[in-house]
């Protein structure tokens, strides 16, 4: 077992779903409700944001292997430039307003919150890359400690919020995307490499 290998696709998951980055939806949505409710809307959110990995990836992985005949090469290259272009979006964009008038709490914790925000295109590619890298448990353990991560970040998001503030949370946010865009080019270039080394 690569524990090595099996960290860095822990932190490169942490790094694009970015819990931090949910933090003042999560308080917004739940602002007038009581603890009990932030529960069910945390838990909400996390399971959401699993099964819709999960499912994606167990999925993919038999389409790309048996139907499309991707190889992780492949995967790698063009993984690596979405990732870099959501990165690059993410650190430049200025966030709206959120209209969530007459949804209830668990919906908005489901959609948006856990997908598109949280769990999006680039999640779901980056679980991909790690089911082609780990086997298929090791996988699902990843998806399983991030979605822990997740549910511990909203289950703790008003401290946080106290401490870092609405600056420090953005802040903190496009530092992340910083980072997974190091990893998306880290991505391309050893899928390009491979390209060479068989060439």
């Amino acid at each position: 077992m690569d524990w090595r290998s099996i960290i860095e696709d822990t932190v490169t998951l942490f790094a694009i779903v970015n819990p931090i980055s949910g933090i003042p939806f999560f308080l917004e949505i739940t602002k007038n409700h009581d603890s009990k409710t932030r529960y069910h809307a945390a838990t909400t959110t996390a399971l959401t944001g699993a099964a819709i990995l999960l499912v994606f990836s167990f999925l993919g992985q038999v389409i790309l292997e048996k139907v499309l005949k991707i190889t992780l090469n492949d995967l790698k290259i063009a993984g690596g430039i979405v990732l870099l272009c959501i990165s690059v979006i993410s650190i430049i964009k200025n966030p709206g307003k959120n209209e969530h008038h007459g949804v209830s709490t668990t919906e908005l914790s489901a959609v948006p919150l856990a997908f598109p925000l949280l769990v999006g295109p680039g999640s779901i590619v980056t679980s991909f890359l790690i089911f082609q890298r780990q086997p298929w448990y090791i996988a699902a353990l990843i998806i399983a400690i991030n979605s822990l991560l997740l549910w511990a970040t909203l289950r703790l998001s008003g401290p946080i919020y106290k401490i870092i503030g609405d600056l420090g949370s953005k802040v903190f946010a496009k530092v992340m995307y910083i980072l997974l865009a190091a990893i998306a080019v880290r991505f391309i270039l050893t899928g390009i490499i491979a390209y060479f080394g068989k060439a």
